[in-house]
């Protein structure tokens, strides 16, 4: 009995010892990832918050006082019709565009990141995360559209709103009628092709006016 009783002592021993050895590591490897987590966060993204506020404080006074319409518009570029409960960060919805949260991080990054295409798809996907989470998400819908507006690259001569809408339609952000306004928003989701495909830009720009007709209406 007493050889019973002392194993049976031995064992709840090594099984103590064993359970607070792996919580000893568990709380070792919980630092190191916050200690990690946070030199990672305040060298590679908070960085952006002062090049977001300068970006938002220093943009052309249209693309900071963006119309109702044009506001309107951009919301209806990442609007989901079929599901609107669907839009997400990372929308892997058919019939959905991507999140303007996501939309957003991916212009600032192109703005202000040097490396960035030189950097992993991991490490890409973990910074836009981050950025999304940190950055964008904090700001209002009308700092986020202020930031579309001034940071999308449509030509050389042409990379925002204000400079496009002077060199395409010749005349002033705030003047441009209802199919003008689908027309530019809908040349941010991809420029480069869609000035190149006038058919299928007439095809964005109704989907955009269908939307925008949309969320009037819910609005209303």
């Amino acid at each position: 009995m007493a050889r019973i009783l002392a194993a049976t002592t031995k064992s709840y021993r090594i099984i103590k010892w064993t359970f607070g050895f792996i919580g000893l590591l568990l709380a070792f490897f919980t630092v190191l990832a916050a200690i990690t987590f946070s030199i990672y966060y305040h060298s590679e993204i908070h960085p952006y918050k002062n090049v977001v506020k300068n970006i938002i404080a220093n943009a052309k006074t249209e693309n900071h006082h963006l119309s109702d319409q044009m506001q309107t518009m951009i919301d209806a570029n990442f609007y989901c019709i079929e599901n609107p409960q669907s839009q997400r960060i990372f929308n892997f919805d058919p019939n959905c565009d991507i999140s303007k949260e996501y939309q957003v991080a991916k212009l600032i990054q192109d703005h202000h990141l040097t490396t960035y295409k030189s950097r992993t798809k991991v490490v890409r996907g973990i910074d836009e995360a981050l950025l999304i989470y940190f950055i964008v998400r904090p700001l209002s819908q009308k700092e986020q559209n202020t930031l579309i507006s001034e940071l999308t690259f449509f030509t050389v001569k042409a990379n925002n709103f204000t400079q496009f809408s002077k060199l395409y339609f010749h005349k002033p952000l705030s003047q441009l009628t209802l199919d003008e306004t689908a027309t530019l928003v809908a040349l941010t989701k991809a420029p480069s092709h869609y000035l190149q495909d006038n058919e299928r830009l007439k095809q964005r720009q109704q989907i955009l006016l269908n939307r925008y007709d949309l969320i009037k209406a819910k609005h209303q």
